[in-house]
């Protein structure tokens, strides 16, 4: 899958993340206190947007391999965009797309969770 960078699954999927202030080039993913609950519709603290593009400040890390952001996958070839990405970068979803962006409540992560 090709991400297309659109930041939508960092937004919009329900998951568990690693805590920002825990973020180290040693990071042991079997300890459990590094991670925290993302909820649906929660920037991931690890987001930013450069130029429109969605960035991850994380994904540079080898540990970053054994995530369930680098093993998502989807139905079709390897080398097929992202669905989500083409149907949220589409020209009729844009607009709503970026109406859900820049709503305040989805601009940054919720503070306890930090």
């Amino acid at each position: 899958m090709i991400c297309l960078r659109c930041g939508y699954c960092c937004i919009m999927y329900d998951t568990i993340i690693i805590k920002p202030n825990r973020v180290t080039s040693d990071l042991n993913l079997m300890d459990d206190t590094v991670y925290i609950h993302k909820p649906t519709g929660v920037k991931c603290p690890h987001l930013s947007f450069i130029d429109g593009k969605a960035y991850c400040r994380i994904h540079h890390f080898s540990w970053f391999k054994d995530s369930p952001c680098d093993q998502f996958t989807q139905i079709g070839k390897e080398d097929s965009n992202c669905r989500i990405g083409d149907h949220m970068l589409n020209e009729k979803n844009f607009d709503i797309y970026n109406k859900v962006l820049n709503k305040p409540e989805f601009a940054e992560a919720k503070k306890e969770n930090m």
